[in-house]
């Protein structure tokens, strides 16, 4: 089980990716449920819900979906379980699980219907204190008041940026003076008075919720406060004024990140173990729904460096407070039971992975189709089931044979590949029809079916407008609609000669139009929609238009009266809009994750793009963003430029960043020294000369490899083949944007003039094969490569020895 793994003090010298953890099902949109749970499973409410269920009636349906839900996490072999019985015991609905709710509140709700009071009073419950002081001058009465509340959570505000600056704030001191004084009781006096909070009783387990969703009084809408926040691996909290009294030390347990706006998102949560991470730390999980990734408190640390801006939560744990209890007997029977079950379903459906359901076609004189379904194992060759089905009708195999059947149309016939497996003759659960064909008595050959040349999809249109939905059919995107005016017929049969007439009188025969005049036609012909209301189409034939190779649009009239069939213009231009718009996903700015997604145009232009990005994320006019193909590609420097053209396609990514980029013919450069040394990556003009270049990259150079003379810089590509030149600019060499440039320190002064030639050489000494590069003038002999060659590798290469 995944928990001895996880509480195992003898793992300190096992790798932390052996540490496993299970995950919990997204039941639609439940993270924000998915991450309270693995922070309550790695607290200590998890141990005294163990405790409490023993001594219980078991007649809580919340705890008991609680119990049983971390004794499924802590004993299942599986990646991951499912929160239903949990949501269940909720009384929450379908729709309950796909609306995003505030993690906070979540919990909240949760503890008020545990009903186990003693329980959150024990572990979560602190009270706060409101003080007010004032001494009045006039009559000298010295007041103290205070009020206590009992809390669950300490709610902060982001914009210190850490905890003890937040802290602070939350105590602040506040003087009240003036008209905003107290009034004196006993003279009516206007008093000065002070006022602040304070913690009166430390709880074991500390909830900090920072306050990320504020109300915005001008646009009247709530927003994020994106602020960083740091987090803290121990604090020490006070009681009393500026916590100076009883104090408790605390470490950080768990860590509830929320990516997103202020009116959804996903939430995921990092939690530490009781397990050594032999680092001096303990094991931590990322647990992102169903998956689950061991990190080394380390790794933890430099991950929430990166995303201060998405931490909501952090759950603190008062040192001592560690224990660790058995999951009951009766909750780990109950959950073994159903393991054996799983295990059996999983098996049934590793036996299913390994079988295919064919369908076989047996064809009669006139085209008729009959059908039988089979289950067979993928491992079975061809030859065996053609022997199956011929013993079946009691024919002899030789004279019986098994072909591909597409569409309503034979297809294939594996000749000499019988002996194959189905597998590797592609017969998946997606082409799955197969047909049997048998010869007649005498007949050395197989004789050919009647079968009707075309099989047509109906897409039928009933209203004023033509939606996405029939446009996903006709373009395949979707099997079946969800639109309730749109219907889908499969397969209608016609023969190859049909002409537009006779699509438009079998539409009658079918019941699904009274008059062929109420009936608009059209069909997909690459990437646009033909229109085939014309009359002069009418005794067009339907395999002239690509019919045999699409389906069949058919625009209705609506049942309401008055709702007529749209105009073609009206469905043609709607087609043109769905075929040209695109998804596109994007980052937010200073992430990596591409998690944002926009449709647009796939005709507009990058500066379109721009534009869209910024009033979706919120940017102001003056605010200067750029677009690069990924995180490490080339910028996107031509906002005229069509998207389409610039190989941004439909789910096709681009990575946005802050600030106005690369300027008009500068270069992305990143220079590295031999061997792996990253000195710099900084933006170069495509018409400096590579002589200063080289003179800035000696500036880069490390103390120890500073040189006296920038002609002992040489710049070369990856593969060493291309040697900047001086006199020439950077534009003329084959670096481009992104690229990187190798530097060498020579020990000698080199200069690479344009009309030098630079060459790659092959030296061959026996078996023993040397690539070396050279530099040679224009006018060089034979004998003066060979010295060039000697020189370089110690090796005379003259004479016959050459």
């Amino acid at each position: 089980p995944n928990n001895n793994n996880i509480n195992n003090n003898n793992n300190n010298n096992k790798a932390i990716n052996s540490f496993h953890h299970t995950g919990l099902a997204n039941e639609s949109m439940t993270c924000f449920l998915n991450s309270l749970m693995q922070n309550f499973y790695f607290s200590p409410l998890r141990p005294r819900l163990y405790k409490q269920w023993e001594s219980s009636d078991k007649q809580n349906p919340i705890l008991k979906a609680l119990v049983t839900l971390f004794a499924s996490m802590e004993l299942t072999r599986r990646s991951c379980v499912s929160t239903k019985s949990l949501t269940s015991a909720f009384g929450w609905s379908e729709t309950n699980r796909s609306s995003q709710s505030d993690i906070h509140e979540l919990q909240t709700v949760l503890f008020d219907a545990l009903g186990l009071p003693a329980v959150i009073t024990e572990l979560y419950e602190f009270k706060m204190r409101d003080n007010l002081d004032f001494v009045c001058a006039k009559c000298g009465w010295d007041n103290k008041r205070s009020q206590e509340q009992t809390l669950t959570e300490l709610q902060l505000v982001v914009a210190p940026g850490t905890f003890s600056a937040s802290m602070k704030e939350w105590e602040d001191l506040e003087t009240m003076s003036g008209d905003n004084g107290i009034e004196c009781e006993g003279c009516e006096n206007k008093c000065d008075a002070k006022k602040y909070q304070s913690v009166s009783t430390l709880p074991s387990v500390l909830n900090v919720c920072l306050r990320r969703l504020e109300f915005d009084f001008q646009t009247l809408t709530r927003k994020r406060v994106t602020a960083d926040f740091e987090v803290p691996a121990r604090i020490t909290v006070g009681t009393g004024l500026g916590g100076k009294e009883g104090r408790g030390e605390y470490e950080l347990n768990a860590v509830m990140v929320h990516s997103g706006s202020a009116n959804g998102g996903h939430y995921y949560s990092y939690n530490r173990t009781r397990a050594p991470d032999g680092f001096g730390g303990r094991i931590w999980f990322k647990c992102n729904d169903s998956i689950t990734t061991a990190m080394a408190g380390s790794e933890v640390e430099r991950a929430l460096k990166g995303q201060g801006r998405n931490v909501y939560m952090l759950v603190f744990v008062r040192s001592g407070v560690d224990e660790e209890t058995p999951v009951p007997d009766d909750l780990r029977e109950g959950v073994e039971e159903k393991e054996r079950e799983w295990e059996e379903l999983r098996k049934a459906w590793q036996m299913k992975q390994d079988a295919v359901d064919l369908k076989v076609h047996f064809l009669g004189s006139e085209g008729q189709s009959k059908i039988e379904d089979v289950c067979i194992k993928k491992t079975e060759t061809l030859k065996d089931v053609v022997e199956h089905f011929a013993k079946l009708h009691g024919l002899d195999a030789a004279d019986c044979r098994l072909r591909r059947y597409d569409r309503g149309k034979p297809g294939e016939t594996f000749a000499g590949r019988e002996h194959l497996s189905l597998s590797a003759l592609g017969v998946t659960p997606g082409r799955r029809d197969l047909l049997f064909e048998a010869k007649g008595e005498g007949d050395e050959e197989f004789e050919e079916c009647f079968v009707d040349d075309l099989s047509v999809n109906l897409i039928v249109v009933r209203g004023s407008e033509v939606g996405k939905d029939a446009f996903r059919l006709i373009t395949r995107k979707i099997k079946e609609p969800t639109d309730s005016a749109v219907s889908y017929v499969p397969e209608v049969a016609f023969r190859n000669s049909a002409t537009v007439a006779d699509l438009r009188a079998e539409v009658v025969r079918r019941g699904l139009a009274e008059s062929p005049d109420d009936i608009r036609l059209y069909v997909q012909d690459g990437q646009r929609l033909r229109d085939l209301n014309s009359p002069v189409l009418s005794d067009s034939g339907a395999k002239s238009f690509g019919l045999h190779m699409s389906g069949l649009l058919v625009s209705l009239a609506g049942a309401a009266e008055g709702e007529a069939a749209p105009k073609a213009k009206e469905v043609l231009d709607a087609y043109d809009a769905f075929m040209n718009v695109i998804s596109v996903e994007f980052n937010r700015p200073g992430e990596t994750e591409y998690e944002e997604e926009i449709e647009v145009d796939k005709r507009s232009t990058v500066g379109d793009l721009v534009k869209a990005i910024k009033e979706r994320r919120s940017f102001s006019e003056v605010d200067k963003i750029h677009l690069k193909r990924s995180a490490m590609g080339t910028q996107i420097r031509d906002l005229s430029a069509q998207l389409m053209k610039c190989g941004i396609r439909d789910g096709g990514i681009v990575h946005v960043c802050v600030g106005p980029g690369l300027k008009a013919g500068e270069y992305s450069t990143t220079f590295i020294l031999r061997p792996n040394t990253v000195l710099k990556t900084v933006p170069v003009n495509a018409n400096n000369f590579v002589d200063d270049v080289r003179a800035s990259v000696a500036e880069m150079l490390p103390a120890e490899h500073r040189v006296d003379d920038v002609n002992r810089v040489r710049m070369q590509d990856k593969q060493g083949n291309v040697l900047l030149r001086s006199g020439s600019t950077f534009k003329t060499t084959r670096v481009t944007d992104t690229r990187t440039v190798f530097v060498t320190v020579l020990p000698s002064p080199e200069v690479i003039r344009k009309a030098d030639v630079v060459v790659n050489v092959k030296c061959v000494f026996g078996k023993a094969k040397v690539v070396g590069g050279g530099v040679l003038k224009i006018g060089a002999t034979v004998e003066e490569v060979l010295e060039v060659c000697a020189a370089k590798w110690g090796k005379k290469m003259g004479g016959e020895t050459g």
